[in-house]
């Protein structure tokens, strides 16, 4: 065993000037603290602990766990001698310190340790943490070797430390300058690989920002996470009750408000109310959930949606009108030609006529189903079962007009038509939660 003397200091220091904070590495400067009790002198200069690992226990009145290790600290300081030294630190006052000793007789101050009160330097300013018990160890050159739970002060530890033996333990750290904000935005989110589950509804803070939206898998195809956007409170319930892709509620025919009041589920006609409307109705939503739990995302939601927003959705079969897009024969007059594929359907364009080269028959149904869907008309159905790559022209007013009697002037060229009809549908009803 090497012959260096171990000192475990538990500091309790009088307010004073700041001084900054100190890490693993760090050289920790001795300073002369007052208000210091358990010693012969009121004052204790921690530069004159020499040739001893010094570990510092910050305590609080309030702490069981703290006072519980009493009887420890009394056995390890007694075991070691002059090997070490612990010192005991805490906020509180001198006197108040005193009295809690007086009021709690079988609570003894450990054997030969000086207790340091009404700190602040130490456990602000070069030590900050938010709760204790912390134990910061000083080799005997006061450069600071671990920063710790009190639980590591074990004669293992001080056995291999006084015997020139390497060993490892779980060292803490402090972000006291966030210590009043949610730990999972701590350091741009540094944490959030360790999160499990959390979910946020926060008012959309402005067009200027972007944030999370959609569905994320992880490496095996599993979506625990969804997100939306500047999203009104009908999307957001819209997008809990859809359940991804098992429900389509896009059209305005397939939604129904059975509530009181409706302001929050629909925007202001009047586009000089808009403004203050989306201020108190646009959200960000984001929910993650546990991995095993990931069958349960859209319930996760739905349940958020009603603590909040206080509104239920119910999906019901319904008969509805419907636009419906079929094919008037069996002959195929949609079949590409070939050639290399392009099309200007999806970009804004001073084109008169807008074309499908060699593309997905889906290309049209999407086009129709988008065009259909922004005017919050009957809900559009595909009833072709039309497969394969297509060429197809059609004027650019008949189509961005969206009139059924022009759009089919062009349809029935090539074998296809829209028709209003019947069908039964899944529709969404939304009611107030009683």
């Amino acid at each position: 065993m090497r012959n260096i003397k171990l000192f475990v200091l538990l500091v309790l220091v009088s307010p004073g000037a700041s001084f900054g904070q100190l890490s693993i590495g760090n050289r920790f400067s001795g300073r002369d603290f007052n208000h210091v009790i358990n010693l012969s002198a009121n004052h204790i200069d921690i530069s004159s602990l020499k040739n001893k690992l010094i570990i510092l226990d910050f305590w609080g009145t309030g702490c069981t766990e703290c006072v519980e290790a009493f009887p420890h600290l009394d056995s390890v300081q007694k075991i070691y001698g002059d090997k070490i030294q612990i010192v005991l630190v805490n906020q509180s006052t001198e006197d108040s310190t005193r009295n809690f000793f007086a009021r709690h007789r079988r609570i003894k101050i450990p054997y030969g340790i000086p207790l340091i009160t009404q700190d602040s330097i130490l456990s602000k300013d070069m030590f900050p943490h938010v709760s204790v018990p912390i134990h910061v160890w000083l080799d005997s050159n006061k450069t600071i070797i671990h920063i710790t739970e009190g639980y590591n002060l074990t004669e293992q530890h001080i056995n291999d430390y006084l015997s020139g033996k390497s060993f490892r333990i779980k060292e803490r750290y402090y972000e006291p300058t966030e210590q009043n904000k949610p730990l999972i935005t701590f350091d741009n989110g540094k944490y959030l690989d360790k999160v499990d589950y959390y979910s946020y509804l926060m008012h959309f803070p402005g067009n200027s920002v972007t944030g999370e939206w959609g569905t994320f898998p992880d490496e095996n195809g599993i979506i625990n996470h969804i997100a939306f956007n500047g999203s009104p409170v009908l999307s957001l319930l819209i997008g809990a009750y859809e359940e991804g892709h098992k429900y389509n509620f896009h059209s305005k025919r397939l939604v129904e408000l059975n509530v009181a009041d409706k302001s929050s589920l629909t925007e202001p006609t009047d586009k000089n109310l808009y403004d203050s409307w989306a201020s108190a109705n646009l959200y960000d939503y984001d929910l993650l959930i546990p991995k095993s739990m990931a069958d349960k995302l859209y319930l996760f939601m739905q349940q958020d949606m009603e603590r909040y927003f206080h509104f239920h959705g119910l999906v019901i079969k319904k008969v509805v009108s419907c636009l419906v897009l079929r094919r008037m024969s069996v002959k195929d007059l949609l079949h590409t030609k070939g050639g290399k594929p392009g099309t200007n359907f999806f970009r804004l364009t001073t084109d008169t006529t807008l074309y499908l080269k060699n593309m997905s028959f889906q290309s049209l149904v999407g086009k129709l189903y988008q065009l259909n869907d922004n005017l919050g008309t009957l809900p559009f159905i595909d009833e072709t079962g039309y497969r394969g790559n297509i060429d197809f022209e059609i004027n650019t007013d008949n189509l961005l007009d969206f009139r059924i009697d022009k759009i089919n002037a062009t349809l029935n060229i090539y074998g296809l038509e829209l028709v209003e009809e019947e069908r039964q549908k899944d529709v969404l009803q939304i009611s107030d939660v009683k």
